[in-house]
C-alpha cells in the first residue's frame, strides 16, 4: 500500500529521531492515499519525512512545514530562511567580491537556532527543516559551479543570450539539480576507474566499417592507462612551425592558396559524412536539415576525433597566416578572420569533450549541441573560402 508516487506525508514529531537523521530513522507513519486532497500533492518539493532518503540529502529541494499556532516562534536570526531571502543576503557577502570566510561565519551564527544539538530540546519537524535548508545553503554558496548557477537564475542576465530574474526559490532548486547532476558524474567516473583498475577492461575493438576485430584486447590494471588510446595527437603542427619559420609576408601571401586548398580537403572528410550531407551534381553536397551527429560519435569516435585533430592543424595554419596579413592591403583572408577564430576554439573544444566522451563510453546532449555548433561554422567558413578560391582560380585563368 502507501500514497501514490510524488505525494509528500509530514512525520509525527514523535516518530522522527532529534539529530539531522540516520540510517536507523523509523519508518513514518502515511495516510491512505484516498484521503490526501490534490492540493495536498507536491512533486516538485519534498516534504520532511516523506523518505529517509530524500530527508537525509541535502541536495534534495525541501519545504519548511508550517506549525501549529502554539507552536514557538522562528527565531528572528533564521526568518531569512523561509521569507525567499536570496542566498548573498542571507550570509551577508557580496557577490560581485565572494569571501568564503564571511559564509562560514554567517552559517555558524545562525546554526545555533537550528541545529538539534543547540536547541536544548527536542527537534520539531520543521527545526530540522530549517537545519537541512541551512546546510543546502551553505552548500550552494562554498560551491563555485553551484553559486554561479545560482546567481544566474535567481538575479538573471542581461543581454541578447541572457535570462531573467526568476527569484530565489528556481535558483536554490536549479543550482541543486545541478549538484546532484555532478554528483551522479562524479558515481560513474568512480565506478569506471575501479573497474579499470581493478578488474581490467575488455575492449572490443571495431575496424572503420564498424566490424569487430579479433583478438581478445582485455586490460589489466597495471597496464591501464585510462587516457592513453585517446591523447594521441595526429596533427603536423611541428613541422608547419618549422616551415613558418622566417617567412616573409610576400612568401605568405604566396602559400595563403595552398593553405586554403588544405583546409578545403580536410574539412571535407567531415561535411562529406552521409549522415551530414548529401551529395549534389557535380561534386557539390547540399547539408542536410536534420544532422546526425550523434549517431556519427557513437559509432565511430575515434575517426570523428582523429579527423577534427586534421581540421584544427589546417586552420591554425590559416590563423596564422590571417593575423600576419592582417594590415597588408593584398590579404586573401580579409573578412574570415573572426570565422576562423571561432572554428579554432570550436575544434578545440570539443576535441576535449570528445576525449571525455570515449573515456566514459557514452555521449551526451552537449556533445550533440557543441558539434552542431562546429558543423554550421565549419560549413560557413568552407563556403566563403571555396567560392573566394573559384574567384581567384577565374581570375588566374582570364589573365592566363
Amino acid at each position: 500500500g502507501g500514497p501514490p508516487p510524488g505525494t509528500a506525508v509530514a512525520p509525527s514529531s514523535s516518530s522522527v529521531s532529534s539529530g539531522v537523521g540516520g540510517p536507523d530513522l523509523p519508518q513514518t507513519p502515511q495516510k491512505p492515499a484516498a484521503s490526501l486532497k490534490p492540493e495536498e500533492t507536491n512533486d516538485t518539493l519534498a516534504e520532511v519525512g516523506k523518505a529517509a532518503k530524500d530527508y537525509l540529502d541535502v541536495l534534495m529541494p525541501i519545504a519548511i512545514p508550517k506549525e501549529e499556532e502554539d507552536s514557538r516562534p522562528v527565531p528572528k536570526q533564521v526568518q531569512c530562511l523561509e521569507d525567499n531571502t536570496d542566498l548573498f543576503k542571507m550570509f551577508d557577502v557580496d557577490m560581485h567580491r565572494f569571501d568564503p570566510k564571511a559564509v562560514r561565519k554567517g552559517y555558524h551564527r545562525m546554526v545555533q537556532f537550528v541545529h538539534p544539538d543547540k536547541l536544548g530540546r527536542e527537534s520539531s519537524t520543521a527545526d530540522k527543516a530549517r537545519f537541512t535548508k541551512l546546510k543546502q545553503a551553505y552548500t550552494v554558496l562554498n560551491d563555485e559551479q553551484l553559486r554561479a548557477v545560482y546567481r544566474q537564475f535567481c538575479f538573471g542576465i542581461s543581454g541578447s543570450g541572457g535570462c531573467p530574474a526568476q527569484g530565489h526559490e528556481v535558483a536554490l532548486a536549479k543550482a541543486l539539480e545541478m549538484g546532484r547532476d555532478l554528483r551522479k558524474m562524479g558515481e560513474e567516473r568512480a565506478i569506471v576507474l575501479h573497474k579499470a583498475a581493478e578488474t581490467g577492461w575488455a575492449v572490443q575493438q571495431k575496424d572503420q566499417d564498424g566490424r569487430s576485430l579479433r583478438g581478445d584486447g582485455r586490460k589489466t590494471g597495471h597496464k591501464f592507462n585510462f587516457f592513453n588510446d585517446i591523447s594521441s595527437s595526429e596533427d603536423d603542427e611541428a613541422e608547419m612551425e618549422k616551415e613558418r619559420r622566417g617567412m616573409s609576408i610576400q612568401k605568405i601571401v604566396e602559400k595563403s592558396p595552398k593553405y586554403a586548398d588544405s583546409f578545403l580537403d580536410r574539412v571535407k572528410l567531415l561535411l562529406l559524412d552521409p549522415r551530414i550531407s548529401r551529395p549534389s551534381a557535380g561534386g557539390a553536397f547540399t547539408i542536410l536539415d536534420d544532422l546526425k551527429v550523434l549517431d556519427m560519435l557513437n559509432d565511430n569516435p575515434k575517426t570523428v576525433q582523429k579527423n577534427l585533430r586534421k581540421v584544427r592543424s589546417t586552420v591554425k595554419q590559416m590563423n596564422w597566416a590571417m593575423t600576419a596579413l592582417l594590415q597588408h592591403k593584398e590579404s586573401p583572408w580579409r573578412g574570415l578572420e573572426v570565422k576562423g577564430s571561432l572554428a579554432e576554439h570550436g575544434i578545440t573544444k570539443l576535441l576535449g569533450l570528445i576525449k571525455s566522451g570515449i573515456a566514459f563510453g557514452k555521449f551526451s546532449e552537449t556533445h550533440e549541441e557543441d558539434l552542431l555548433k562546429l558543423f554550421d561554422t565549419l560549413h560557413r567558413l568552407y563556403m566563403d573560402i571555396f567560392e573566394r578560391r573559384g574567384q581567384e582560380l577565374l581570375k588566374g585563368a582570364i589573365q592566363a
